[in-house]
């Protein structure tokens, strides 16, 4: 999935307030959960370094910071570590792009060479 594609689904997905608060939660806590379907398209492409095409354009193009999808986060600018870079996180851990094998993981915050588990190929399955 190219990041286009990404950023409409998460705005698709993205559920009305109306519908938020009658499920019980309140307006404030409502916006903040509709906040986080938010990814804005950047009024200039920023450069960025990350070597995989879709996280390349998706962090180029978008300010993904606000978006969170269960318990993943991501940054607001992909950080470039020993073993790749950290383009989110996990709960506390890191969501990574390996430097070798171009797959996304996740390794453990206490050691980003721990790889906890692997979770996509390249960065086009992780979008999808």
């Amino acid at each position: 999935m190219d990041s286009l594609t990404f950023r409409d689904a998460i705005a698709n997905a993205k559920p009305p307030i109306e519908a938020l608060v009658n499920a019980g939660l309140s307006r404030d806590e409502a916006f903040e959960l509709a906040a986080s379907f938010e990814i804005t398209v950047r009024s200039t492409i920023q450069h960025c370094d990350i070597p995989d095409f879709a996280l390349n354009e998706l962090y180029s193009k978008s300010d993904v910071s606000r978006a969170e999808i269960g318990m993943v986060r991501f940054v607001e600018r992909p950080e470039e570590v020993s073993g790749g870079w950290i383009v989110g996180r996990v709960e506390a851990d890191y969501l990574m792009l390996d430097r070798g094998s171009g797959e996304v993981l996740v390794s453990d915050i206490g050691s980003l060479d721990h790889v906890i588990w692997r979770c996509a190929k390249d960065g086009e399955s992780f979008l999808a």
